[in-house]
């Protein structure tokens, strides 16, 4: 879906530049052309949706005596968080979070799949993070480790399509929970840096880590949610949906608007307005 919204703007603007210079008929072949793709399109996604609102149902399995012989739904849940610039952390740190947060949901991935083959219908629920989709500067190393595992669900969703396996990605954005206290992530930067060779610890100063904890406090702590309810109930419907999502998502406006900007926006674009989100993050701080 971003990438037909990405391409149908520029295109757009494409062929209205070049019927100044195509011939007639040309112009009418590339445009009918255009046309058709985009009404494959729109009938596909039209479909799937109209598929999933009167088909769909929840595997119900209450007043049921069942013996267990296969395996339905696994569901990969875990995660460290990670606060600091890439030069701010010891390997050490980066290795450990990509042990849990990717390496971990690839261990899980290679124990269940050959038992999930055995039963039609089955679902690898893998839950990542609304940072599986987007960068942020101050959480760089748990970005990376969640793009990673977004990349695994979508990978094997596509190699399980016709195998009667079914991945999706669980996305939440955040919430207050234990492990997003800022805190505890802030104690845990103050120990990377001790870990630091002198001369990369000598650059960074005081007040470069106060701005960072400083701002990055305030930015998430204006996007998180309350209710970490919100995404349990979508991990079910993961687990439960008769007609699975490839992507589950949880949270309020502000995550919507994020997803929506890093989906549609060109990358020169989200810099920007990234960085002017800090600044006024930043600004905001000062001023409290």
């Amino acid at each position: 879906m971003a990438t037909v919204t990405q391409m149908a703007v520029p295109t757009a603007a494409l062929l209205w530049l070049l019927s100044w210079r195509l011939p007639h008929h040309t112009l009418e072949l590339v445009t009918a052309a255009a046309l058709a793709a985009f009404a494959v399109f729109v009938s596909y996604w039209t479909l799937w949706h109209v598929r999933r609102r009167f088909l769909n149902a929840s595997v119900e399995a209450r007043g049921k005596s069942v013996l267990i012989t296969e395996l339905w739904a696994v569901v990969a849940n875990a995660g460290v968080p990670s606060l600091g610039y890439i030069e701010w952390q010891p390997m050490s740190r980066i290795q450990y979070v990509f042990q849990v947060n990717t390496f971990g949901v690839v261990r899980v991935a290679r124990a269940f799949l050959p038992l999930m083959r055995k039963t039609p219908g089955s679902r690898l629920v893998i839950v990542t993070s609304l940072l599986g989709r987007m960068s942020m500067p101050a959480s760089m190393t748990y970005c990376m480790s969640k793009h990673a595992s977004t990349s695994l669900a979508d990978a094997l969703r596509r190699q399980y399509y016709d195998r009667g396996v079914h991945v999706s990605t669980v996305e939440p954005g955040a919430y207050r929970t234990p492990m997003a206290n800022h805190d505890t992530m802030a104690e845990t930067l103050r120990n990377d840096l001790s870990l630091l060779p002198p001369r990369v610890r000598s650059g960074i100063s005081d007040h470069s880590l106060g701005s960072l904890r400083k701002s990055s406090d305030t930015l998430y702590s204006s996007i998180m949610r309350d209710d970490s309810q919100e995404a349990v109930d979508v991990m079910k419907s993961a687990v439960r949906d008769l007609i699975p999502k490839a992507y589950y998502r949880a949270g309020g406006l502000k995550d919507i608007l994020l997803r929506r900007l890093y989906e549609v926006a060109p990358a020169e674009v989200t810099d920007e307005v990234v960085h002017m989100i800090r600044k006024v993050a930043r600004a905001a701080r000062r001023k409290a």
